[in-house]
């Protein structure tokens, strides 16, 4: 009965620390603000089936699904730090679900699977991106639909699951692209080595085949109607520089923010899957008999799946840790066994709330969120929008969607800022500058200060020409 209660404990200070999030901690740039922003911009133009925008300019860096729910939040909640984050609240419930199934499916262990969604729940991982603006969970979820439907066909040789699969794997396309792959293809064609049932190729490859077939298809219908409404540097950047400069790329000659890591980055940062549950002794105790598990044939799809991620996203120049992210319900599964061991984990699961409720109201109390707020600068920046708004350097969309802008910034490179203050005599100026640092006061020495707000460790200033009245 204690055991109950602290599962339903668990669901409860999931939601509060939802609403503490959404009430407490700022939309953070740049990721969050951007993906905003986009969805802002497909929000004034309603243009649901055309290229993405980004400062009003074509946006080719990813599909549109995720804008597609932010919009959809929009339209039956209104606009609103709560419906723009709520997307990510659903899919991170339907994620923790379909772990459990997908457990029911490799593992057929019953006490294990009912506290698997426990396990995922309490993770750091889970509990730090389930509330982000990103694209990673919601590509996990549909990842792990898909893989639900590719092992019970696995099984069965029902060709229905073939076309389940192929939906789910194509909302993980329409969620992050061609990336969504890696994680199904290695499993396709590594059948042999972990299916328990024996199939034979002919139906393994047609089911493949259809899989495949219906993902593409899926996909197609968004990208088909974009390739026809775009230019053609579009289109280039659109279906080959997204993934060619992704894999490879030379310095400085790609406009694509690659995020390159040294090869090993992905093996030291594995064990962050694992947090909190490694800091158990008993935990770590049990790690050495998971080796044992590579010679039990259902713990062999695991395996591969973690394992040909992490590989195949090493090759990759372009490593962020939450790339990996959709393969920590196979790190929970995995490890589900030696982490059931650990003496009161539902408990851990709750403390673990209830730690990260409290840092949120202390960062609040203490005023650290306030150095990853712009909305004080959005605000201004709305009040002055007829005027002519210029950024000095690259602009992400860091206010367009905190300020409800409707009109492009313009980017200025920092030995242009004259020339664009003699073009635009009365327009403001964004800059994010170091005090420090004297390069950055010599480019705005001449200009008069409007208004200024700490941004991390630096300042983000609005300059004029003249002190107008504002």
């Amino acid at each position: 009965m204690k055991k109950l209660n602290l599962k339903h404990t668990s669901w409860i200070n999931f939601i509060i620390l939802f609403f503490i999030i959404i009430l407490f901690r700022p939309i953070i740039a740049v990721d969050e603000t951007r993906y905003l922003s986009v969805a802002w911009e497909m929000y004034l133009s309603k243009n649901y089936l055309l290229p993405l925008t980004l400062n009003f300019e074509l946006y080719h860096h990813k599909p549109p699904l995720i804008f597609w729910l932010i919009n959809l939040s929009w339209n039956i909640f209104g606009i609103s730090r709560f419906s723009s984050t709520f997307p990510f609240l659903i899919t991170s419930f339907f994620l923790l679900i379909s772990t459990k199934r997908l457990a029911q499916e490799i593992l057929n262990e019953k006490y294990t699977n009912q506290n698997i969604i426990y396990y995922l729940l309490g993770s750091l991982c889970f509990l730090i991106y389930g509330f982000l603006i990103l694209f990673d969970i919601t590509l996990t979820l549909f990842i792990i639909c898909s893989l639900i439907y590719l092992v019970k066909y696995s099984k069965s040789q029902k060709y229905r699951y073939s076309l389940k699969c192929g939906f789910f794997l194509g909302l993980a396309l329409l969620t992050k692209g061609p990336v969504a792959f890696l994680h199904i293809l290695p499993l396709m064609f590594l059948i042999n080595f972990w299916t328990i049932k024996k199939i034979s190729i002919k139906k393994w490859t047609l089911f493949c085949f259809i899989s495949i077939s219906i993902s593409l298809l899926i996909f197609l219908v968004w990208l088909v109607p974009v390739l026809l409404n775009s230019t053609s540097d579009f289109k280039e950047n659109l279906v080959f520089s997204q993934l060619i400069d992704r894999i490879y790329s030379e310095e400085g000659k790609t406009n694509l923010n690659i995020h390159s890591k040294p090869f090993w980055f992905y093996f030291v940062s594995f064990p962050a899957l694992l947090l909190p549950w490694i800091f158990s002794i008993s935990f770590f105790k049990k790690l050495i008999l998971v080796k044992k598990k590579l010679y039990i044939k259902k713990y062999r799809i695991l395996f591969i799946w973690i394992i040909s991620v992490i590989f195949l996203h090493t090759l990759i120049e372009g490593k962020q840790f939450h790339y990996i992210l959709p393969i920590l319900p196979a790190v929970i599964i995995l490890f589900s066994k030696e982490i059931s061991e650990i003496n009161y984990n539902i408990l851990v699961v709750n403390i673990f709330f209830v730690v990260l409720i409290i840092l949120h109201i202390a960062l609040y109390k203490f005023n650290i969120f306030d150095k990853y707020n712009l909305v004080p600068l959005a605000n201004y920046i709305k009040k002055n929008e007829k005027k002519p708004i210029g950024y000095i350097g690259k602009y992400s969309g860091e206010i367009t969607y905190l300020g409800k802008l409707k009109k492009k910034i313009d980017e200025v490179e920092k030995k242009k800022v004259e020339l664009w203050f003699k073009n635009n005599p009365n327009g403001l100026l964004l800059f994010n500058f170091n005090k420090k640092k004297d390069e950055d006061i010599t480019i705005v020495k001449n200009y008069k200060l409007l208004f200024e707000i700490k941004y991390k460790s630096r300042d983000i200033g609005v300059f004029s020409k003249q002190n107008y009245n504002l």
